[in-house]
């Protein structure tokens, strides 16, 4: 959504010159008293006068440009007056707003917690090392929402029943991330990895399936995939 006012010489003035026509007739109760409706009414006239004095050959120079950005400076202290009244009018309809081009601020979409499970892929084993490949399956605001991927281990022959039985082991903001087992893990010891990803808010999404390797031999290659 652009900026109300704006701020720049090709949009300010259409939006005032419209501000002004619509507080001028006054059949609508737009919330703005009315010393501030009179005074942004005289600050758009000179604001208009001064831009037109900019463009005419007669006229135009230093100094005219100089007289437009101190008319512009006051109509815009003015302007950010009524937007903040006619914002807090609460009687106004959206097409009124709409129709003087003062809108509401949109509040920002709140996400929620993540939606997607994280796809794990054991990519290489290197002694203690993991290295694990994350991927990201979903719309595109899903996807957005995955801001970074938990990572927890285990290791025993079978995997925990719950996740709080796992230990954790890593953040990974990226697609790969290397993951190194305790020095107490057995040479050759089946390993368990699962992870969750966490929203921008801290918030945690589903865990996926954990996945299982072996550790203490070096080999590359896509190993387990979390479904």
């Amino acid at each position: 959504m652009e900026r109300v006012p704006p701020v720049t010489d090709q949009l300010l003035p259409d939006w005032a010159r419209n501000v002004s026509e619509k507080l001028a007739l006054a059949t609508v109760d737009w919330g703005v008293a009315e010393p501030l409706r009179a005074e942004f009414i005289l600050r758009q006239a000179e604001y208009s006068a001064a831009i037109a004095a900019t463009a005419d050959p007669s006229t135009m120079g230093p100094l005219a440009t100089g007289r437009k950005n101190e008319a512009k400076r006051a109509l815009l202290h003015v302007a950010t007056l009524v937007v903040a009244m006619v914002r807090s009018q609460v009687g106004l309809a959206e097409p009124q707003r709409y129709e003087i081009g003062i809108r509401d601020r949109k509040s920002p979409t709140r996400r929620g917690r993540p939606t997607i499970v994280p796809r794990l892929r054991v990519l290489s084993v290197d002694g203690r090392t993991v290295t694990l490949g994350i991927r990201k399956e979903g719309t595109r605001e899903e996807v957005a929402n995955a801001d970074s991927c938990m990572i927890f281990i285990h290791m025993g022959e079978q995997p925990p029943q719950e996740l709080s039985e796992f230990t954790f082991a890593a953040s990974a903001s990226r697609a790969t991330v290397d993951v190194t087992f305790p020095a107490d893990a057995q040479s050759f010891a089946t390993v368990w990895l699962v992870g969750f990803f966490v929203s921008g808010r801290k918030e945690n999404g589903p865990a996926c399936e954990p996945i299982s390797t072996n550790l203490g031999k070096i080999w590359a290659g896509p190993r387990a995939v979390a479904a």
